[in-house]
């Protein structure tokens, strides 16, 4: 009888301290994905992007190193394109993983080809 509570309280405890360290792995994974750059630079360049687009002057031409971007996506062997601007509802999505990209809205009314990006160069280029 003391043999059998025993099992019990060792298989419950063993599940218990299984599933801590599922859980506690899942959150580490959370957090090295979130600040491993990817996420952060993806926020960062459609909001840094959009602010630009909305506070340029008409007839202004700003090119944007964006190198850091293209080594990101690199490291994560996403083989897709970086960018995509929505025209229609005016936004701009950085994307360097197969899952995920970040939207950011601009309030600028463009036209098709104002936002461009040259590959080679690793630039972007915002006309108005």
């Amino acid at each position: 009888m003391i043999n059998d509570k025993f099992g019990k309280v060792l298989a419950s405890t063993a599940i218990f301290l299984i599933l801590n360290a599922l859980f506690f792995g899942m959150m580490f994974y959370f957090v090295y994905s979130a600040t491993n750059g990817s996420v952060m630079l993806e926020k960062t360049y459609s909001r840094q992007i959009a602010l630009i687009a909305d506070s340029m002057k008409q007839d202004t031409e700003v090119i944007l190193n964006v190198a850091p971007l293209y080594e990101a996506r690199e490291k994560t062997g996403y083989k897709g394109e970086i960018f995509d601007v929505n025209y229609d509802n005016s936004t701009i999505t950085i994307k360097l993983t197969s899952e995920g990209g970040n939207s950011y809205q601009f309030f600028t009314q463009l036209d098709y080809g104002d936002i461009s990006w040259d590959d080679s160069k690793k630039q972007l280029i915002i006309k108005t």
